[in-house]
């Protein structure tokens, strides 16, 4: 099975950021608690010399990019310290090496405000033209 690409979690988390306000602060909420308690978990296994599992490192290494990116182009929140002094430490040194991966977040793949609006504008013009002619 592969994962996702970082320009695919970027388009995932640009999508995110153009929700509604209170679907995205739900959802955010539950979705920042499902990762804190993850990397938690993970930071407690790893000081305490416990085995840590694949599942859980694949799926830190996926919500940690969506909220990496989310927090440094998207939608910034009191969350941010946090991950940056606690996650992001835990990413560079545990996570990415127990994957065998080099710990890596493109900035260049990360969209502006402005090319984010384009590319929405694109698809949304694409939308209409495939849309039967109104009768």
């Amino acid at each position: 099975m592969t994962d996702f690409t970082a320009a695919e979690v970027n388009d995932l988390t640009a999508e995110f950021a153009t929700l509604e306000d209170s679907l995205r602060i739900r959802a955010r909420t539950r979705l920042y608690q499902t990762f804190r308690n993850l990397g938690e978990r993970l930071l407690t296994r790893s000081e305490s010399g416990i085995g840590l599992e694949g599942a859980d490192l694949i799926r830190f290494r996926r919500l940690f990019a969506f909220f990496w990116i989310l927090e440094h182009c998207y939608w910034r929140s009191p969350a941010r310290r946090h991950l940056e002094e606690k996650f992001t430490p835990l990413a560079q040194e545990v996570v990415w090496p127990r994957l065998g991966l080099a710990y890596q977040v493109d900035p260049g793949l990360i969209y502006s405000w402005s090319q984010l609006l384009h590319l929405l504008a694109g698809r949304l013009k694409q939308a209409f033209e495939d849309l039967p002619p109104y009768s």
